[in-house]
């Protein structure tokens, strides 16, 4: 094989694998593939493992190639501190190999070399194929990691760099890691290298391979009769059909090349049978019920099918096409469905080729003759359309799809489909539309900046048009030449009189003087362009003029103006709608049950199944009537309001007049506040008495609802236009004038415009720490009581109150043990638009299950496993909390995990990767009890769906749709799965559309009724609506946070505005080489509490309150100092470092405590037991301000380590005054004679003389200077120390402060003692030796100054720390163990200051983070966020 074949065998390899080549660069790029799609693979989404290679089961190490010099060996780098450590086990090599579920499952998949990195937890994967591995020239590996990944080395690598001998940095995005010939551990040289991936969450091995089967069907409810948009596939032909590989070209032509080739004559003409025998998917799969002997080769000839002349010079447009069997099995049986169906076989290749082969027979005649875009078809003459808007047209076709379903049968899916077009209209009428310009004047002059030549921004959208197909036609032109279809694959951005050419002089046969297109229409068709300074549109396709010699005398690309320019018609829009094109499609799509069934019934005549050639043709029937199925209506449940019980019945919802909320907010609404955002456009604001007169009504209607107001006349603020602007001046305004942190910002919007929405809400969450409503000035105006009551629902729950739950029996509601339920949802972008995906979680924060706190961070580029990173930072927090708010310490005992949004071929994913994943997380915060083992019910809740219920008789609304309730688990559920179908809520408007609920493990055996029960019920406890919703409330909430953070998207408005509008033809299917951003952090995160229990007053001074709450915080924590301290205050320390500092008569320590105790005897330890611990309340009054400066300023109100240095020494002043006193009257008795020599007869005789010495100032407070310099360095180190180290274990360990234990607590305010000493013992020194001085001749030191010169003048610099190791043994234990206690006396009165949430917040701070929903008209409901990082609320 020659050099350029290997290079194009290994390319085509590599294309296969999806892996990625560096460019002969010697390196090879590991990629992250996410978790195993498998059990027992290690591959990734997209992935396929192979058992090749592979160690057995009970190998003891990594599997290296076979021959004498093969060996095996284990990282010598043990995992990293805190990672879980590695493990030994192997998947197991038997059983058939694992494929991959993104293709075709029966195809052949070349084997993969799996090598794992591992860092705390989340897992990367590196692949590769043996025969590049076999023939490895690489010298460098090149593999990307995430902070928070643990690398392994290669086990049979030698020779390799360390990384972190090579100074690794784990916070990286990659490290290139060198190998010098690489060889294994005995010299050989590698030929391959098999890492046998150690997966270090057990839980994955265990997950199950296949999901659970129905354990029976529910019996509760009134039995009713149901007709289904479904329809029996009557009979299937008894025939052995062949499949086989096309391959047309390099086998990476575009899908139009392949679709022109298939349908040529010369291939028509050429394969045995008709048209009607072959069937086609469009890319590389064929059927038909002729048995190919051998390969069919074929070479097309393009320029002979479309009669194309070849112009002189030019190859033939030829194109060959190859059919062989499927290499996976070319015969297709479609008795093995029906083996699968009684349960003879199990799922398999066999089932999903004939499954594969029947979805592509129903679907090949409607392909033909209609628009088909996936399982859609649409025609733009049978199908109803209307315009929405900016150029685009919205049009109703039919959907069909094949599946397998309970009863043993197969059925076909029938319903009507909506999707968007563009208009057929010239270009420059479409431009009009998108820009919203009036006439074609406004776009020639403004189209781009007539100074630098670029498109201006508004005008991007013109790119839109690229791809699409359009005709031409002015005065002069053929018909043949006007029914021409171009593609256009640009917009020139030059206008008719600067684009210039030279044309081709046919009656002389040169090349005539350059022209422009301006004067070469009017001169060659008498066309005058109108619209002349509008861009050109090029078709990408080069006109080349040769002369007879074949030598080029012209080359330039097909233009043509915009102007002569038309769409065709069936040209697909792809892009996601604006809000008012959003508004007009749900307007159009919207249809009652009745005129939805008359869509199906025109869908079916579209499809045509009676006259279908192919149906016909493989003796496949349809039933064309419609399933009808036994369903049940489960009965509704009562709902517990404040005082009162509500019964909604069968109607689907209640009314709340007169009606208290369940909960109100827990603390009074004082500091908020109103503003109106300025209209930019000509809208009529609303008036200001209009928005008194809804603030007084909307005063009222909480009150009447049980709400808690103490101020009545909230702040009420002009406004602006510019929304940053708004909310900065609302924030100050209600701080200022309340003097407290507000609490809610009340936003009256001018529309509905969702950039104002998104930007008000991006400000309150992220900038100013704010929670917000909004609401829209026409509703507000109305003042409706209706209106009133719903936006106060989401009001309420902002501020910590419920709507209402249902009523049970039990205390704990539905359960009877511990139970969490948690939801998940991943939402992605547009198609066309390169954003993130974002994760959100949410947790249920009470035992029935109706409050609910979030998570959400983003998740890549489109992908929907949560990664592990993710799901540890978004949960650990949350379920500390529910233990500690929920439960009574205890985790739960039970866990419903509802995931949204994945397809069917994810669900074992979900299981092996996320909930494998909280296993793990669960696991590692209940060691503490090593039977723990909650039990999980795993559910899929999905509404992308065509089913609909269309019920007979009972059952049915006014309108025609099932009333909430309805469950239907027969006839188009799965075959063995436990599955159902749900219609819990009321359709206000259209159809009803079920959810799709799967069960895919229950290791808690809920009994099917009770689980059912729990489903429709819980729907019933949406906090933010009077009726019960259609998704579970769980995964309702994590939809909304998903979406919403969004507006937190960590990206100006200008760069968020280029992106959504950039280049849409060019492929956004490819992931972005750079990781997506994480979310922008929510104002002053990390001070969050999550329940509002009282409001901070950020402005206070203090008070005479406020002040005897400190004094006595303050208090308490002396006294434990004291106490704690009797050991070592009392009995040996501190006399002992104040002789050492005070006289030079002892050798040291031991000798100081020895010669004491021998001549004092032990009571000389205890000649003082006095202790003041005013600093705590003097710390807490500079808190304040400084809080109160930061949030005025806009700030967070947390203190910088600056401020809270600053709040400490202010803290030691304030204690100086007393301490300096007292500490001298304690330093004069333990250092005065013993026996019948002492001076002072106890302290309060000590003071007297020290007064009558030298006075008050003199006396009593000598060396009082020096002490101050002493108290302020030393709190202020003490208090920095012990912040820094709390704040530091709380982010490192993902956890509130609150949660850290006591002995952790105490050692850290241990060490911030040793901190205090050690930055303050000098003047500790010279404190001591000036109140021990004598007075009169006696006295030695004058001053400060002059002590601090005689000490360095006899003793040095050892002087100044004299006495300083008793000092470090007395201060671990005073102020660790002492100040832990000193904590709890704070959290008597204050909240817990330095456990609950952190310094600068009470654990009763109303300071939570909200968020919305995309519901503008009535505000959002309530959410914040953990992590991205927050706290979100719902």
């Amino acid at each position: 094989m020659g050099g350029a074949s290997k290079r194009r065998a290994k390319a085509e390899r590599q294309a296969n694998l999806g892996s990625r080549d560096n460019g002969g660069s010697g390196e090879q790029k590991a990629r992250y593939d996410g978790p195993s799609e498998r059990p027992g693979s290690s591959a990734g989404p997209g992935q396929a493992s192979s058992s090749h290679g592979r160690a057995p089961s009970n190998a003891p190490g990594p599997s290296v190639p076979s021959g004498p010099a093969a060996s095996t060996r284990t990282s010598s780098r043990p995992p990293s501190a805190g990672g879980p450590a590695q493990s030994s086990r192997q998947p197991s090599a038997s059983g058939p190999p694992l494929r991959d579920p993104a293709v075709d499952p029966s195809r052949p998949q070349p084997a993969k070399l799996n090598t794992r990195i591992e860092w705390g937890g989340n897992a990367f994967n590196y692949f590769s194929d043996d025969a590049v591995c076999e023939n490895m020239e690489t010298q460098s590996i090149t593999t990307f990691v995430s902070a928070s990944s643990t690398f392994f080395l290669p086990n049979a690598m030698s020779n390799v760099k360390d990384p972190f001998d090579a100074g690794f940095d784990p916070s990286a995005e990659s490290i290139t890691i060198p190998i010098e010939n690489p060889t294994l551990i005995d010299g050989t040289p590698i030929q391959a290298v098999r890492q046998v991936i150690t997966d270090l969450n057990p839980y994955r091995e265990q997950m199950p391979r296949v999901l659970m089967r129905r354990p029976g069907y529910g019996k509760v409810g009134d039995k009713l009769r149901v007709r289904l948009n479904s329809h029996y596939i009557e009979g299937t032909p008894d025939k052995i059909f062949y499949q086989y590989d096309v391959q047309v070209g390099n086998g990476a032509e575009k899908r139009g090349l392949i679709r022109t080739a298939w349908e040529s004559n010369a291939l028509n003409n050429a394969l045995p049978g008709t048209r009607d025998n072959w069937i086609f998917d469009g890319n590389k799969l064929a059927w038909s019920s002729h048995n190919l002997q051998r390969e069919f080769r074929l070479e097309v000839d393009l320029d002979a099918e479309r009669g194309r002349q070849i112009p002189d010079g030019r190859a033939r447009d030829t194109v060959r096409i190859v059919i062989r069997a499927a290499s996976t099995g070319a015969k297709i049986d479609l008795n093995n469905i029906h083996e699968y169906l009684n349960g003879r076989v199990s799922m398999g290749p066999p089932v999903f080729d004939a499954i594969n082969f029947l979805d592509h027979l129903i679907r090949e005649y409607p392909s033909r003759s209609l628009v088909g875009i996936k399982r859609s078809y649409f025609h733009p003459k049978l199908g109803d359309s209307t315009m929405i808007g900016g150029g685009v047209d919205a049009m109703r076709g039919v959907y069909q799809s094949i599946r397998m379903a309970e009863g043993k049968g197969l059925v076909v899916n029938i319903d009507v489909s909506h999707t968007t077009f563009w208009h057929v209209a010239s270009f420059p009428m479409i431009i009009n539309q998108l820009t919203g310009h009036q006439n074609l004047d406004t776009v020639q002059t403004s189209w781009r900046d007539l100074k630098t030549g670029k498109t201006n921004f508004k005008y991007e959208g013109m790119k839109r048009l690229r791809a699409n197909n359009f005709t031409v036609a002015h005065k002069g032109r053929s018909k043949d030449e006007t029914d021409k279809k171009h593609r256009v694959a640009g917009i020139i951005p030059k206008t008719t009189y600067e684009y210039k050419f030279q044309p081709w002089d046919k009656e002389k046969n040169c090349l005539a003087p350059e022209i422009s297109i301006f004067d070469y229409y009017h001169k060659t068709y008498d066309v005058y362009l109108n619209f002349p300074h509008l861009p050109l549109v090029s078709t990408g396709r080069m006109i080349t003029k040769r002369d007879s010699k074949g030598n080029i005398l012209s080359k330039g690309p097909i233009v043509f103006p915009m102007e002569l320019c038309t769409m065709c018609e069936s040209q697909r829009y792809p892009y996601k709608l604006n809000e008012h094109q959003t508004q007009s499609m749900i307007k159009f799509a919207v249809k009652k049950p009745q005129d939805r069934l008359q869509g199906i019934n025109k869908g079916l005549d579209m499809l045509s199944w009676a006259k279908d050639p192919y149906l016909k043709h493989y003796g496949l029937k349809i039933d064309r009537n419609q399933i009808q199925t036994n369903a049940r209506l489960l009965p509704p449940p009562k709902l517990q309001f404040a005082g009162s019980i509500v019964e909604p019945g069968t109607r689907g919802s209640w009314d709340l007049r007169g009606k208290k909320f369940l909960s109100p907010n827990v603390a009074p609404l004082i500091s908020w506040g109103v503003t109106v955002i300025q209209s930019t456009s000509y809208q009529k604001p609303i008036q200001t008495p209009q928005v008194h007169a809804f603030v007084k009504a909307f005063i009222q209607a909480y009150k009447a609802h049980g709400g808690m107001v103490q101020n009545e006349e909230p702040l009420i603020h002009p406004g602006h236009a510019d929304v940053p602007k708004a909310v900065e001046l609302l924030f100050y305004a209600v701080g200022n004038k309340h003097q407290i942190r507000p609490q809610m910002l009340l936003f009256i919007l001018p529309n509905k415009n969702a950039d104002v929405y998104l930007r008000i809400k991006k400000s309150c969450d992220c900038r100013w720490g704010v929670q917000s409503q909004c609401v829209q000035g026409a509703n507000a105006a109305k003042c409706s009581p209706q209106y009133l009551s719903n936006v106060l629902m989401k009001f309420n729950a902002k501020l910590g109150g419920t709507t209402n739950r249902i009523l049970t029996k039990g205390p704990g509601g539905h359960f009877s043990r511990p139970t969490m339920i948690i939801g998940a949802d991943v939402s992605h972008a547009a198609p066309t638009i390169h954003a993130p995906s974002y994760a959100a979680m949410t947790v249920s924060m009470d035992r029935y299950a109706v409050r609910y706190a979030a998570g959400v961070q983003s998740n890549g580029f489109r992908v929907e496993m949560i990664s592990t990173r993710n799901l540890r930072d978004m949960l650990t927090p949350l379920f500390r909390h529910w233990a500690s708010n929920v439960s009574g310490g205890r985790l739960p005992d039970h866990i419903y995990y509802f995931r949204d949004g994945v397809s069917e071929g994810q669900f074992v994913n979900v299981l092996r990767n996320e909930v494998a994943d909280i296993k793990e997380i669960l696991k590692e915060m209940g060691e503490t009890r090593k039977d723990y083992d909650p039990k999980f019910t795993v559910v899929v809740a999905e509404k992308r769906h065509h089913i609909r219920f269309f019920p007979q008789g009972k059952g049915g609304d006014n309108n025609g749709n099932p009333l909430p309730g309805v469950v239907v688990d027969h006839d188009v559920t799965h075959p063995f799965e436990n599955d159902i179908y749900l219609c819990s809520h009321r359709a206000i408007q259209g159809t009803a559309r079920p959810t799709h609920y799967t069960m895919l493990m229950d290791e808690a055996n809920v009994p099917v009724d009770e689980f059912q029960k729990i489903l429709y019920e819980q729907c019933y406890q949406y906090i933010r609506s009077t009726t019960p919703v259609s998704l579970h409330p769980a995964v309702y909430y994590a939809h909304l946070a998903s979406n919403r953070a969004r507006s937190h998207e960590n990206i100006s408005e200008s760069e968020r505005q280029l992106r959504d509008h950039a280049d849409p033809s060019k492929s956004t299917s490819e992931r972005p080489k750079e990781d997506a951003k994480p979310l922008i952090p929510m104002d002053d995160v990390d001070k969050i509490s999550y329940e509002i229990a009282e409001v901070k007053e950020v402005g206070d001074t203090g008070g005479a309150k406020q002040a005897a709450k400190d004094l006595f915080s303050g208090a308490v924590g002396g006294v434990a100092q004291v106490l704690i301290g009797l050991t070592h205050d009392g009995l040996y320390a501190d006399i002992v470092k104040v002789r050492l500092q005070t006289t030079t008569r002892y050798t040291g320590a031991v000798d100081a405590a020895t010669k004491i105790l021998k001549d004092e005897g032990p009571l000389a330890f205890y000649k003082v037991r006095n202790k003041v611990s005013v600093q705590f309340g003097g710390f807490h009054y500079a808190r304040r301000q400084f809080e109160a400066r930061n949030t005025l300023k806009g700030h967070s109100p947390a203190l910088s380590y600056s401020q809270l240095y600053a709040s400490g020494a202010f803290a030691g002043l304030a204690n100086s005054f007393l301490s300096g006193p007292i500490e001298h009257v304690r330093i004069r008795l333990q250092t005065q004679p013993h026996g019948a020599g002492r001076l002072y007869h106890g302290p309060l005789d000590c003071l007297r003389k020290l007064g009558a010495h030298e006075g008050i100032l003199r006396g009593v407070y000598r060396g009082q200077a020096v002490t101050l310099m002493r108290e302020a360095q030393a709190y202020g180190v003490w208090f920095l120390s012990f912040e820094y180290m709390m704040n530091r274990h709380a982010r490192v360990n993902s956890m509130p402060r609150s949660e850290i234990a006591a002995p952790l607590i105490a050692l850290y305010g241990g060490i911030a003692g040793e901190a205090l000493w050690l930055a303050s013992y000098p003047f500790d020194v010279i404190k001591s030796k000036m109140q021990s001085d004598g007075f009169g001749a006696g006295r030695r030191y004058a001053s400060m100054r002059g002590c601090f010169g005689q000490v360095w003048k006899e003793e040095g610099l050892r002087g100044f720390w004299r006495g300083l190791g008793p000092t470090l043994v007395r201060a671990l234990p005073i102020l660790g163990v002492g100040g832990r206690l000193r904590d709890v006396g704070e959290g008597m009165t204050l909240g817990l200051w330095n456990r609950g949430g952190e310094l600068g917040r009470d654990d009763g701070e109303s300071d939570k983070l909200e968020g919305g929903s995309n519901e503008k008209e009535t505000g959002s409901g309530e959410w914040f966020v953990i992590y991205n990082r927050g706290v979100m609320r719902l």
